[in-house]
Formats: structure tokens, C-alpha cells, sequence
């Protein structure tokens, strides 16, 4: 490694230590303050607080990285500009492009260990948080717990549950598609408002029966059926299934699995591109930052822009993600939807800002 890249890659660390320190400080003094009542409600215990945070905070730091990690180069750029650093650098024949391609391969590194952390560390933690969280009170209310969103694979059956109230042992938005074997093709899709779970025992009220190949629909107030599948089996964080708090391999196994029935995967597919998309995030700011830098602005004025732009950027996230989930836009698309809105315009200015330096370089000589 060259004394150049050495000194950039100190400063970079001393600098993204500051504000990384500084952002987490806010985020958790902000979200303690959130949750304070509610810890109070529940006589939660200071351990029991401290165990919570710590492990959100995996994913607090993977997700205000991107920002954090945009604050360090403004300000790192900042110094350099202000010291006449960039001007000797390429004085001694080091031109800006070499310091953005640098910078940008730094980022890519970045964007890189930020997708494992929040992957591995991130998910586990988020799990045990949501885990803390939800038993929080359980003594006082257990009747009160729901788990939403549960898909469950049992022998040829697909089940899909909108909520399962475990203290109830009772399930609503009740969905179960009988596959052949194969599953190639659907034999039989069962829906029904709700049912109670007994010992493996299933009671469906108000059932609707589908029969894709003869399209029949039949209708009946109630169902009984012996999946031989228990509460406990459902909420399980062994056989639970939810979407949001998977890791990314975890997530495109799931995919697999429900495309060989035919189920409908684009919320998946969307939020898989997602993960993707939000660590390359970094890469994108990077971006923003190098440009909005090369065009003269002071660093006070860099900041409050990468400010503006991480706030575009996280709405148009939400926002493609939206329109894949729902069939808009292609799951690629729509997960790569805010990273592709603001990246090409920042790479095309980054472009900008060289190509005029350097003209205006050719017209002073």
C-alpha cells in the first residue's frame, strides 16, 4: 500500500469513527425516548433495556452507514481542500480521477462488509431484539401476542397465515394450497376467514375451496381438517418464516422453494434486490459526495446536500420497493428502484466536474 493511500485510509477511519460515534449517540438517545413508556408500562428492568439495544445495534449501525460513511468524505475532502492537499497532489501529478477511483473502490470495499454485517450480525440481532420486545408484558397479557405474516410447509400443503394469536390458538387470513407431486401445479386452494387449532386439529369458518383445473368454487361455513400442524409449530423460529427479518441467502432459498409451486414471489424477489441496493448505497453517496466536492462547494454546504439526498434516496427506496411488491415495476427494478434514481445522475456529474477541470486546466496552460 503507497504512503498516499496509507494517509487517506487513516483519516478516512479517524474520521468515520467520529461520526459513526456521534450518529449512533443520536439514533439511540431519539429511539430510548421512543420507547421509554413502553419500557415503563412493562417494569422492564435496565437489563432487560440494555439487552435490547445491544442487539439492535447491529442493525442501527448498518443502517445509518451509508450516511455516516457520506459525513466522513465531505468532511475528509473538506480538509484535504482547505489544507491545499488536493491542489499539491495534483501538482505532484496525482490527478483528482485517481483520488475518485480510489475512493470509490474504498467504497465498494465499504458497501461489501456492510452487506455481511447487516446479513449476519444484523439479522441475529434483529431477531433477539424483536424477541425482547415482544415479551415485553407477556406475564400481565399473553392472550395479547400475534405473529403476522407466517408461510409453513407441511408434507404437499402451502400454508399462509395473515396472524396467528398464539395465546388464542387461533389464526386468521388462512390460506392452504395443495400441490402435486413435483409441485408443478397447483391441485386445490383452500381460503378462510379464520380458524382454531387444537391438537393438530383445524376449524375453518367461512371457507371458500378452489379448484384450479375445473375452476370450480364451492363455499362453506365450516371446515375441518388434520394437518397435524400445532401453534407452537407455527411461530417456531425454526419453521417461521418472515420475510423481513432474513438474511439474504435465507431469503433467495425461500425464493426458490415457493417458485416451484408457483406461488407468487415479487415481495421477495423486491426486498432481495433491496438488500443488494441499500448496501451499494455507499457506493452512491460516494458519488454525491465527490462531485459535490470537485464543484467548489464548501463543506458545510456538501453535508446539508448529501443530507437532501439521503432523504431522496431513502423515500424512492421505499417507494420502488412498493411498486415491486405490488407487480409495477419487476422485483430488479423496483428493489434497485432509488439507487439507480440517484447514482446515475451523481455518476454523470462526477463526469461533469472532471471533464470540465480538466478543460479548464488545457485553457489556463
Amino acid at each position: 500500500m503507497r504512503i498516499l493511500h496509507k494517509y487517506l485510509l487513516k483519516q478516512n477511519l479517524g474520521l468515520l469513527g467520529i461520526c459513526l460515534f456521534a450518529s449512533l449517540g443520536i439514533y439511540l438517545l431519539v429511539d430510548v425516548f421512543d420507547r421509554l413508556d413502553n419500557f415503563l408500562e412493562d417494569d422492564a428492568g435496565l437489563l432487560v433495556i440494555g439487552q435490547y439495544f445491544l442487539f439492535k445495534l447491529p442493525l442501527i449501525l448498518s443502517q445509518i452507514l451509508p450516511l455516516v460513511f457520506f459525513f466522513a468524505l465531505a468532511l475528509q475532502l473538506g480538509i484535504m481542500q482547505r489544507n491545499r492537499e488536493v491542489t499539491a497532489l495534483e501538482a505532484g501529478g496525482v490527478s483528482y480521477q485517481r483520488l475518485c477511483a480510489w475512493f470509490l473502490v474504498y467504497a465498494a470495499i465499504w458497501a461489501v462488509l456492510q452487506l455481511g454485517f447487516s446479513q449476519i450480525l444484523g439479522v441475529a440481532g434483529s431477531r433477539k431484539s424483536d424477541e425482547i420486545w415482544g415479551n415485553l408484558g407477556q406475564d400481565g397479557a399473553p392472550g395479547e401476542e400475534v405473529v403476522r405474516d407466517i408461510w409453513y410447509r407441511q408434507g404437499q400443503w402451502i400454508l399462509h397465515l395473515d396472524a396467528v394469536f398464539p395465546g388464542k390458538d387461533r389464526a386468521e387470513g388462512i390460506r392452504l394450497i395443495r400441490v402435486v407431486n413435483g409441485f408443478d401445479r397447483a391441485e386445490g386452494i383452500l381460503r378462510a376467514r379464520e380458524g382454531e387449532i387444537a391438537r393438530g386439529r383445524w376449524t375453518l369458518r367461512q371457507v371458500r375451496v378452489l379448484r384450479p383445473e375445473t375452476f370450480k368454487v364451492r363455499n362453506r361455513e365450516t371446515l375441518a381438517l388434520d394437518l397435524g400442524v400445532e401453534v407452537a409449530d407455527l411461530v417456531s423460529k425454526q419453521r417461521q418464516l418472515d420475510i423481513r427479518k432474513m438474511a439474504l441467502w435465507e431469503l433467495g432459498r425461500a425464493i426458490r422453494d415457493l417458485e416451484e409451486t408457483g406461488a407468487n414471489t415479487e415481495a421477495m424477489a423486491t426486498l432481495w434486490h433491496q438488500k443488494l441496493a441499500y448496501a451499494f448505497s455507499l457506493v452512491v453517496m460516494t458519488l454525491v459526495g465527490l462531485a459535490a466536492a470537485r464543484s467548489g462547494r464548501n463543506t458545510v454546504l456538501v453535508i446539508c446536500l448529501g443530507l437532501l439526498v439521503g432523504f431522496i434516496f431513502y423515500g424512492l427506496f421505499v417507494l420502488g420497493g412498493q411498486m415491486g411488491e405490488r407487480g409495477v415495476l419487476s422485483p430488479w427494478l423496483g428493489g434497485w428502484f432509488g439507487a439507480l434514481f440517484v447514482g446515475i445522475p451523481a455518476l454523470f456529474w462526477l463526469l461533469f466536474t472532471l471533464f470540465a477541470g480538466r478543460v479548464k486546466g488545457r485553457i489556463r496552460l
